[in-house]
């Protein structure tokens, strides 16, 4: 039997900004904690009772072991597309340019963070993904919307237009 060419082989994601290394605690002190957009590697802990709210922009959480606890909520005000996908996802790879582009048009209107599974094993399984790619979209704080597998960008922005 002949090998199968990946069709995804030459389709890589765009490349993230310089990471900052850092352990960022947020603690319940009775005040909404922000981070910038960007790129976070090292541990961010939400403790019980805290907010951590990202501003819009978009933040790549790929090398960071985030943990939320308890009560603690991650808010972005207004709407926020959360993509979860993994290095070795052809789909995801493929998907990625869109959700680059979505982040560019959507400047200022809404927040974009790029999630992978492999190194965040725990999130995913917090919102019962069973595969990637899958966004998620929060409005305020809630889930309001969830798209698996590989769409169109014509999908993606009518479901966040439905969330603006």
């Amino acid at each position: 039997m002949a090998a199968v060419a990946d069709p995804y082989a030459n389709v890589s994601p765009p490349a993230e900004p310089s990471c900052t290394n850092a352990k960022i605690t947020v603690n319940a002190n009775g005040k909404t904690n922000s981070i910038s957009p960007g790129c976070y590697r090292g541990d961010i802990t939400v403790n019980a009772g805290a907010t951590l709210n990202l501003s819009p922009g978009i933040y790549y959480l790929d090398g960071a072991n985030l943990s939320v606890a308890g009560n603690a909520t991650i808010t972005g005000s207004g709407v926020t597309l959360v993509d979860f996908w993994a290095e070795w996802c052809g789909p995801c790879r493929r998907l990625a340019p869109t959700v680059e582009a979505l982040a560019t048009e959507y400047d200022g209107r809404i927040t974009v963070a790029k999630m992978n599974v492999d190194e965040n094993p725990n999130t995913p399984g917090r919102f019962m993904i069973r595969g990637i790619p899958t966004m998620l979209i929060f409005k305020n704080g809630e889930l309001a919307d969830q798209i698996v597998g590989l769409v169109g960008k014509e999908e993606i922005t009518r479901k966040l237009d439905a969330q603006l």
